[in-house]
């Protein structure tokens, strides 16, 4: 592990308020001193047991807090760009893609297994897969080329449902967790955005929505967060929208107060009041749900000293930590939401624990 890691321990204060601004949040970071040796860091995910994994275009990172593991194709991934997030099932395993199919990590083994499907035509599909979700833990919904197709676990077949543009998507899910409804964002593809809605026998309908603005313009969707069953938040080149399914014509549109930053990529519920959003090369802002409004830095909860711009990723963990990747070089930075200190690693016969104070309990 290197230095620069453990050295993030001391305490994290956060900046007095001394005037209008928010407290600011004082964020360290891993980097190529701990082993994450990509950069292109585009989803993070805490697991049930406490390990923090990290995306990236060279292959899978694994951080329990004292140290990082990776593995590329040559450890069994299929491919080395991790396209998606990482989704635990009922037994710990973890499931994603990778541009060049759909991968199966077994906590057991600790190894991986991955598979491929085929076209209409029966020939294998190569590239273009992009996980979407893991249903109850029995099946796995994702694209594959040009096809949203649905992955029955148990029986281990893929049932091909319909063409889609959408390389990233939103989940609507029943209390149950069967999947209700699939926003597929196309992003620079093309405009708008597909709304898929699941009938009886896996019967997929879709409807194309908002591929322009009032104006004219072309609107991007590179991104959805649904709240609930009546409300689905889009993230977009000209801002966030708000979309009733069952009013699909009453779209709402909120800018950001930089008139001139308008690209909001993607962003998380953050408590039960505020959505973070990541815009472009602006960094991190906030978005207060009730007053429907974009808040400016002095009337945000909270301020980051940030190191980079343009984020692509941000998770709040179950330890109130807050985590940012981005793409300008291989780092993950991260600090305490609670202004908790992190600690040195308790150690048990001269060997360190997996674990520190705000990470977790990493347990193999």
């Amino acid at each position: 592990m290197g230095k620069a890691f453990l050295q993030t321990i001391f305490p994290l204060f956060f900046t007095a308020c001394l005037s209008a601004q928010p407290a600011a949040l004082d964020l360290n970071a891993i980097g190529p001193q701990d082993g994450l040796e990509s950069g292109y860091n585009y989803h993070l995910h805490q697991d049930s047991r406490g390990f923090l994994w990290i995306s990236s275009v060279n292959g899978l990172y694994r951080s329990d807090g004292l140290s990082i593991k990776s593995w590329t194709s040559e450890d069994g991934l299929r491919g080395n760009i991790v396209q998606s997030n990482f989704y635990e099932d009922a037994v710990g395993d973890g499931w994603f893609s990778t541009y060049n199919g759909i991968n199966h990590y077994r906590r057991a083994t600790d190894d991986f297994r991955s598979f491929q499907t085929t076209s209409e035509k029966g020939d294998t599909i190569k590239e273009d897969y992009y996980f979407i979700h893991l249903e109850k833990g029995k099946a796995l919904w994702f694209r594959a080329g040009v096809w949203l197709c649905r992955y029955d676990i148990a029986n281990q077949q893929v049932a091909r449902l319909s063409t889609t543009a959408g390389v990233s998507f939103g989940v609507d899910t029943a209390a149950n967790g069967s999947v209700k409804r699939i926003y597929a964002c196309p992003w620079m593809n093309a405009g708008g955005f597909e709304l898929f809605t699941l009938g009886p026998s896996l019967k997929l309908e879709k409807k194309a929505h908002l591929q322009s603005s009032a104006g004219g313009k072309r609107v991007e969707i590179s991104n959805a967060l649904v709240e609930h069953d009546t409300l689905a938040w889009l993230f977009s080149n000209q801002g966030l929208y708000s979309f009733n399914p069952y009013s699909p014509a009453n779209f709402r549109r909120y800018s950001l107060p930089d008139k001139g930053n308008t690209l909001i990529k993607r962003g998380i519920f953050y408590g039960t009041k505020y959505i973070l959003a990541l815009t472009k090369n602006n960094g991190p802002c906030f978005f207060d749900r009730l007053s429907r409004k974009f808040l400016s830095a002095t009337d945000a909860p909270i301020g980051f000293n940030l190191q980079a711009k343009n984020y692509q990723a941000v998770m709040v963990d179950r330890e109130d930590n807050c985590w940012f990747a981005h793409d300008e070089n291989p780092s993950i930075e991260f600090g305490s939401l609670l202004q908790k200190p992190f600690i040195y690693p308790k150690t048990e016969k001269g060997e360190p624990l997996p674990s520190y104070i705000h990470l977790g309990k990493a347990k193999r």
